[in-house]
């Protein structure tokens, strides 16, 4: 028992038949005996039979491994392009994967040609097929999904549901878009998708709204962070600027915080030269308006900069 590639030709107008069989001896065997009986499936070949039988050769033409049969078979229908009716009579183009019907076959398979042309199944054979079809994994139930499609003509949110059932709001929604379960209670199908284009429209509405809701603020926030940092600039205190637009200790900061490091800088440097000339920090924090901890803070930073500033110019040397 040999296994390979084999082709049935016609010698009269060139046309080949291309097949393959684990045993390719037995098959061509039977072949023959199919097309001597006139019972061969392939009408193409039993036609042409019928007219040339002088003229029908039989042919091993290549032996393979099991494993390469379904490429060798399509290597070898493409090189003689036999699902070409002017070259051959295959109607498929090889191997048991990725097989392609020839052009005649599919128009053979339309219309009256398709075995269930005109057939329609009855709907009680269709929902058991459906409920047998259902994954073991499945939570709902048919009475589950009733009570869903009821509450969502209701208006229930999907996400409510998804949680009253255990369920991912995916699952929700597939049944309210019907590409689940739409053979349940099919009449609120309509209605549902209704309800969804509806609040689907209100949620953008609701965007727009607080969208537009935002931009006014955000401009009253810029208004308001200009006139604070405007009365910061004119030395008003800072309980009065928070009390006058209603503003946290924080968002004070925030909006101050570079003014502030600027200001703060003038102060450090006037703290530096009234100390340098021998003024006492009592009397420093008394015409600056600052407290005296806060301007024996200021001398000590200047002390540390300019110790680390020498201590630099020690290390270039």
């Amino acid at each position: 028992m040999k296994s390979g590639i084999y082709i049935i030709k016609n010698t009269y107008d060139g046309k080949v038949y291309i097949g393959q069989s684990v045993d390719v001896k037995r098959r061509l065997r039977t072949h023959k005996r199919l097309l001597n009986l006139g019972i061969h499936k392939n009408t193409y070949l039993q036609n042409a039979f019928n007219l040339y039988k002088e003229h029908i050769d039989f042919q091993t033409i290549e032996l393979c491994d099991v494993d390469a049969l379904n490429k060798r078979e399509q290597y070898w229908i493409r090189k003689f392009d036999s699902t070409n009716r002017a070259k051959g009579y295959n109607r498929e183009s090889g191997g048991s994967e990725g097989q392609k019907w020839c052009e005649e076959s599919k128009e053979a398979r339309k219309g009256e040609g398709n075995p269930m042309f005109g057939k329609h199944q009855s709907t009680e054979f269709i929902e058991w097929i459906r409920m047998h079809n259902r994954a073991s994994s499945d939570k709902l139930t048919v009475n589950d999904v009733e009570n869903i499609k009821v509450a969502l003509t209701k208006g229930v949110r999907q996400a409510e549901l998804a949680k009253e059932y255990n369920v991912t709001i995916s699952t929700v929604n597939k049944i309210a878009s019907a590409k689940n379960w739409s053979w349940v209670l099919p009449e609120l199908n309509a209605d549902i998708k209704k309800n969804i284009e509806g609040e689907r429209k209100k949620k953008k509405e609701e965007i727009a709204e607080k969208k537009a809701i935002f931009l006014k603020n955000e401009e009253e926030r810029k208004n308001i962070i200009k006139n604070v940092r405007s009365d910061f600039e004119k030395g008003i205190p800072k309980n009065e600027i928070m009390k006058k637009y209603g503003i946290s200790s924080t968002s004070y900061v925030r909006y101050t915080t570079d003014l502030f490091n600027k200001h703060k800088e003038k102060l450090v440097k006037l703290c530096l030269e009234k100390r340098a000339n021998g003024m006492q920090v009592k009397d420093i924090a008394k015409e600056l308006g600052l407290h005296r901890t806060t301007v024996t803070e200021y001398c000590k930073m200047v002390h540390v900069n300019t110790e680390s500033a020498a201590i630099n110019c020690i290390c270039n040397d």
